[in-house]
Order: C-alpha cells, then sequence, then structure tokens
C-alpha cells in the first residue's frame, strides 16, 4: 500500500534508507544524518506542493518517495527507495508516476533528481520515464567517492 507520509514515519524513512544502502552500498553513519534532514526539511517547510509517499505493507515501511519545490518551475524527486523484498512488483513505477503526477498537478514544469551511477535499477526507471543526464561530477559521501548524476524531466 502506498500512502501520504505522517510524522511518525521519519524514523522508518531513514533506518531503511541507512540499513539498505549501508548493506548494499558501504554507506556510513553520516548518510542517516542526510535522509534524517531531507525528510525534516520536507516536513518543517509544510509545503502543499511537497510530499513525502511512503510503501507499506503490514505495518511494515517498505518503502518511500518524495516532491520537493526546488523553486517556483522546478520539483526535485528524492528519498526514492524500496526494501529488496517488493523490487521488481511495479511499485516503483507506481511510486515515480505518483510523484510525475503531482508535479503536473501542482504545476511545476520540470523535475530534477540527484542520484548515482551505482543505482542501476532506479536509474533504470529514471530513463524509462523520460528523465535525462544533464549534469555529472564526482562527490565524497558517506566515506567514499561516488559520481552523483544530476537528472531533469521537462513535463509537459
Amino acid at each position: 500500500m502506498i500512502r501520504y507520509y505522517v510524522k511518525e514515519d521519519v524514523e522508518k524513512i531513514v533506518d531503511l534508507h541507512y540499513l539498505l544502502f549501508k548493506k548494499e552500498y558501504g554507506y556510513d553513519e553520516s548518510f542517516m544524518d542526510f535522509i534524517y534532514q531531507k525528510v525534516v526539511e520536507i516536513n518543517k517547510r509544510n509545503n502543499d506542493r511537497e510530499m513525502i509517499w511512503v510503501v507499506e505493507r503490514n505495518k511494515k515501511h517498505l518503502g518511500s518517495i518524495s516532491i520537493s519545490e526546488y523553486n517556483q518551475n522546478t520539483a526535485q524527486l528524492g528519498l526514492f527507495l524500496l526494501d529488496p523484498i517488493v523490487r521488481g512488483a511495479g511499485i516503483g513505477c507506481q511510486l515515480i508516476e505518483l510523484a510525475i503526477n503531482h508535479c503536473r498537478d501542482k504545476g511545476f514544469s520540470r523535475i530534477i533528481l540527484l542520484t548515482n551511477d551505482k543505482l542501476e535499477a532506479a536509474r533504470s526507471l529514471y530513463e524509462k520515464y523520460g528523465f535525462v543526464i544533464i549534469d555529472t561530477k564526482k562527490i565524497y559521501v558517506s566515506a567514499q567517492w561516488i559520481n552523483e548524476e544530476c537528472w531533469e524531466l521537462y513535463l509537459l
């Protein structure tokens, strides 16, 4: 089930991101602070153009996606993650479609997102929905160097 985020989801979103990124990509604890700040900032702003959705089954948190306002015309997609037990079931597509439709409904003309070249499944979905890479750079995050990519999608 995909539902709107509530304040009580903060810990679950942070924990799942940290545990999966640590296991799959070797990220350290600093990643927890990064995710926590993203969630708290969206919550604090209380902007109706911004949203977090969570994936839940039997009260277990299994994923999320968010939209935040980058500027008046541009939304930023983030917090996109699915637990391995639900990957490949079409939920990622549902989340991206939900986020894109939300952006259209709220009047955004463009969506950007930041990811890295190791997140192959997510990158494949971004491509499927028409996102394109507009910039890449090497950055030091979570005690490692990664190739960060900025992707964008213009909404018609």
